[in-house]
């Protein structure tokens, strides 16, 4: 869902423009999304900024959130997605966080969905504070079955 704010970026080779809870990245002057970012946000966005070095977007939300987000541009870039961004997890509006192949990672509490901090997000204000999911080390799929370890008898 489109909204009046779309911010130039500081050189004026990009717009800023958000659809639902995405900020989209476009090209100028052809209007291709270029970069997507899921902000995270649980509600309407409803104003969007670039940094003055166009390295960062800021969001802010009716969810009572702000949240910032890395942008990395180049001229000669032409996909949709930050693959930073989807490679790592997403969090499904019933509250399972996916993993890149949509595979169920964990569940999250609705009164935790606004304080999330996703991927994408470098910083995130709220009243609430925030939550950072680290799946460093993790064993997930498979791989949960290298953490057996027998009893000695």
């Amino acid at each position: 869902m489109p909204f009046g704010n779309a911010p130039f970026s500081p050189n004026s080779t990009h717009l800023a423009t958000c659809e639902w809870h995405n900020i989209y990245i476009r090209n100028i002057p052809s209007g291709e999304p270029v970069l997507c970012l899921p902000t995270g946000h649980t509600s309407s966005l409803n104003s969007i900024a670039f940094s003055p070095q166009g390295t960062c977007v800021a969001s802010a939300s009716d969810d009572a959130t702000i949240r910032i987000c890395s942008v990395r541009l180049s001229e000669s870039s032409d996909n949709t997605s930050n693959s930073d961004t989807t490679t790592k997890w997403q969090l499904r509006p019933d509250g399972w966080v996916i993993g890149s192949d949509s595979e169920l990672l964990l569940w999250v509490p609705p009164d935790l969905h606004a304080s999330l901090l996703w991927p994408s997000n470098t910083t995130l204000f709220s009243t609430n504070g925030y939550v950072r999911l680290n799946f460093d080390g993790a064993r997930i799929g498979e791989e949960w079955a290298n953490s057996y370890e027998p009893a000695n008898s």
